[in-house]
């Protein structure tokens, strides 16, 4: 009991501090993505997904990102321009939220966490590259905006289509072992999940007829081969986010 109050205070002590002023600056996007790659983890090659041991930490660790990123959203995207990113910024907290309290507060669903996240390190190389292509495309189509892609309405459905992309090889990699262990069916099930459930929200407010992968995601891809072909990128960020936020800044408010 004593350890468990400790804890708590020691998570709202944390939490307090990270939500003090936080600087409207490029060091903080960085750390917005960095969390985000962390939240996620998929594309981490330093934080796996939690064992026995490490769950409730890592369900805390959790906790204290996604306050720092709600406090970064409701401080510094607040412009009217930044409408759309503020929005899919709480989102992308929320769903990570319902995420967390999903598979942290019940000893049920932390098992089955638990199980599949065996899964997910033994084959953390294949997803790091589904990531960092996840996050390469979205730069791209960022780049290209206003310049190749001409045409702002197809800026949303693109990115949507990385995402989907993503989606599918991480649940490739996970299904290649055809159920052996530890990427048994129902661990395979639970990943697919945990990803769907991150990203629901966004996929319903953003993508309209571009809600999954499709022929609508290859023919539009193809049509902007150039872009993913010839666009160089410089940097790789650590997550998509900041790069689908300046796209959304860039279109006009809604």
């Amino acid at each position: 009991m004593l350890l468990l109050i400790t804890l708590l205070l020691f998570v709202t002590l944390i939490l307090q501090s990270q939500c003090a002023e936080i600087p409207c600056n490029q060091q903080s996007i960085d750390k917005l993505d960095d969390n985000v790659l962390k939240l996620t983890t998929f594309g981490d090659p330093n934080r796996n997904l939690p064992n026995e041991k490490d769950v409730m930490a890592h369900c805390q660790a959790d906790s204290v990102m996604i306050s720092w990123g709600k406090n970064y959203t409701k401080t510094c995207l607040i412009n009217r321009k930044e409408e759309m990113s503020h929005h899919v910024t709480n989102l992308l907290m929320f769903s990570m939220k319902k995420v967390m309290n999903k598979r942290c507060r019940s000893e049920t669903s932390r098992a089955v966490f638990i199980k599949a996240g065996k899964c997910a390190n033994s084959l953390k190389d294949d997803t790091i590259k589904c990531w960092n292509k996840y996050i390469i495309d979205t730069q791209q189509v960022n780049k290209a905006k206003g310049t190749i892609i001409k045409n702002d309405k197809h800026l949303l459905p693109l990115i949507c289509c990385a995402y989907h992309r993503f989606h599918d090889c991480s649940v490739d990699a996970w299904s290649k072992s055809n159920g052996a262990e530890p990427c048994n069916s129902k661990s395979v099930r639970e990943l697919e999940g945990y990803v769907n459930d991150s990203m629901y929200d966004i996929i319903q407010y953003l993508c309209g007829d571009y809600q999954e992968n499709s022929d609508r995601c290859d023919n539009l891809i193809n049509r902007y081969k150039e872009v993913f072909t010839t666009v160089r990128i410089n940097k790789i960020a650590k997550s998509p986010l900041s790069a689908s936020n300046e796209i959304f800044n860039f279109l006009p408010p809604v």
